[in-house]
């Protein structure tokens, strides 16, 4: 009884986990650009704003071309090894395109547009 049980755990805990599958896609583009965002000083004292370095990674995947933003922040990775027309391992995760890098850590970014080509 043991046994089935253990047997049974270790299949479900495979099956959850899942295998992450990757495809090969072609990078397009890299872009880097800056955004400014204003708020409000607590208290009402006045305004504030700061301004993030902001990367669009764009790859076509199948028939389908993919634009995703990365917000590095000052310890993080910037994409500056990529390059364009290159092929990339890439996958989708609901609103994520997560790329393989150079280095074989996953870029994750935030799905903000899907064209069909």
């Amino acid at each position: 009884m043991a046994i089935r049980l253990v047997a049974l755990l270790l299949l479900a805990t495979t099956c959850w986990a899942g295998e992450k599958t990757y495809q090969t896609a072609t990078l397009l583009d890299v872009t880097r650009h800056t955004e400014t965002h204003g708020g409000f000083i607590a208290g009402g004292t006045g305004t504030t704003s700061e301004t993030f370095t902001v990367w669009e990674i764009t790859v076509s995947l199948d028939n389908t071309v993919i634009v995703g933003t990365y917000y590095p922040r000052m310890w993080f990775y910037e994409p500056t090894d990529m390059v364009a027309n290159a092929p990339v391992q890439v996958r989708v995760d609901k609103n994520k395109l997560i790329i393989l890098r150079p280095d074989g850590k996953e870029l994750k970014t935030k799905i903000i547009k899907r064209v069909a080509k």
